[in-house]
């Protein structure tokens, strides 16, 4: 995904597509079997971190 320079707004409509056009086909476990690998590699490259572990981290910082 970064090779491809996509901004956020874009990779989150471009997984939206992707998890909709496998829901035609798979179950909803099947889908999250094949996708959660690549999503969370891609989430790593993207810097992206959740609120919560924003949260947790800089709160062990301040201590």
């Amino acid at each position: 995904m970064l090779a491809m320079e996509l901004g956020y707004v874009i990779f989150i409509i471009a997984v939206m597509l992707f998890y909709l056009i496998l829901g035609c086909v798979l179950d909803l476990f099947g889908t999250f079997i094949l996708t959660v690998p690549i999503l969370f590699s891609d989430r790593s490259v993207l810097e992206h971190r959740p609120g919560l572990v924003r949260l947790l981290r800089h709160q062990n910082r301040g201590a």
